[in-house]
């Protein structure tokens, strides 16, 4: 759709708030100490169970505060979509914050690019407390530029880079489009892959915003939501992916799912998506490595019992086998780097406490 030029554009910012009263605060206050500030500031309490009132006393009537049944971050972005007034709309997730500069910096590009319809970027990320640390998981390639209408994979990888509570979009883009309430976690994703193919959109490198890994927030779900809701919305788009798109995504679901579990110390959880990530590309040093490891946690290893076993963590690969890790794999920081040597033991009545018979027919697979 072509996106006609707009001379004086308001701005509205919709901050969805769940369980944010020690939070929003200083989300607002940093949008409200923008070099350019916006026309209209909309708090959507979405069914809360505390009370963001006093966090927002002292910003008077500055800001305006909407009230509905929880339905999670999805359904609150559609409430204040539905009543906000601006030509421009962005969005913060409550306990996130932007940079002095943001408001500035998006608005210039959007009148230096007036076809531009949806404008992001890179942002810092930060542990409640901890110190900030630059995005840096994207390619360099894909900001300061614009990106008209991009098709198959190109157009879902910018899509999953466009981070809402850094989004600066155009009313005229959005046409009446809305997140999907039906989804907790990918919402997003979803709706910047349908924005994405009917106009432009900018990716700026400079950082505008942190997002602050608060747990319990309303977009921040677990690596079994995040990854399943990704994954319905990857094969809601598999004609625009094709076949290998499809497949490229899954893996990647399945790794990050997997690496959630893993990173809980959740053994058995990890299992199913490891297998998953496994069979997608079978005896990938990557698969082979994250599918045993789960394994051998789900199994209770020796690394977790206390137990010093000089083959490591076992667990099963199928039916008739066993993997397990050489020594090297505890020896060292990077796991599965020169340093992981994978076997198979067949049948597993030849494993003896994790370790195979002295006589057993022992199968090296991979050496990487």
């Amino acid at each position: 759709m072509e996106i006609r030029h707009m001379t004086a554009p308001t701005v509205s910012v919709l901050i969805p708030a769940y369980k944010a009263a020690h939070t929003i605060g200083r989300a607002v206050g940093s949008v409200l100490t923008q070099t350019i500030p916006p026309d209209e500031i909309l708090i959507i309490d979405d069914g809360s169970p505390d009370d963001v009132m006093p966090a927002l006393a002292p910003y008077g009537d500055r800001v305006r505060v909407l009230r509905k049944a929880n339905g999670g971050a999805s359904s609150a972005r559609n409430f204040g979509l539905d009543h906000c007034r601006g030509d421009l709309i962005a969005f913060l997730d409550a306990d996130d914050y932007w940079e002095p500069q943001k408001l500035e910096r998006q608005r210039a590009i959007l009148k230096r690019h007036p076809q531009v319809g949806l404008v992001a970027g890179r942002f810092y990320a930060q542990s409640p407390g901890g110190s900030r640390a630059l995005d840096l998981t994207a390619q360099r390639s894909l900001f300061d530029r614009v990106w008209d209408k991009p098709a198959g994979t190109t157009a879902f990888e910018i899509a999953r880079r466009v981070w809402t509570s850094l989004v600066l979009v155009r009313r005229e883009a959005l046409d009446g489009r809305r997140f999907d309430a039906g989804l907790r976690t990918a919402e997003d994703v979803d709706l910047w892959v349908r924005l994405v193919r009917s106009a432009p959109v900018y990716l700026a490198s400079e950082p505008l915003a942190t997002a602050v890994l608060e747990a319990g927030s309303l977009s921040r779900g677990d690596a079994a939501d995040d990854c399943s809701n990704l994954l319905t919305v990857v094969y809601r788009y598999a004609d625009l992916l094709g076949p290998a798109g499809v497949r490229h995504w899954e893996i990647y679901a399945y790794r990050q799912w997997t690496a959630g579990c893993l990173g809980r110390g959740e053994g058995r959880a990890a299992v199913g998506p490891a297998w998953n990530r496994w069979i997608r590309q079978p005896w990938s040093p990557e698969a082979c490595w994250i599918l045993c490891k789960s394994a051998g946690l789900s199994l209770g290893s020796p690394q977790h019992s206390g137990e010093k076993s000089p083959m490591g963590p076992i667990g099963p690969i199928g039916p008739m086998g066993f993997a397990f890790f050489c020594p090297n794999e505890t020896q060292s920081n990077r796991p599965g780097r020169n340093e992981m040597e994978l076997y198979c033991a067949v049948p597993c009545a030849l494993l003896r406490k994790g370790r195979p018979l002295r006589n057993s027919a022992i199968l090296p697979i991979l050496h990487q």
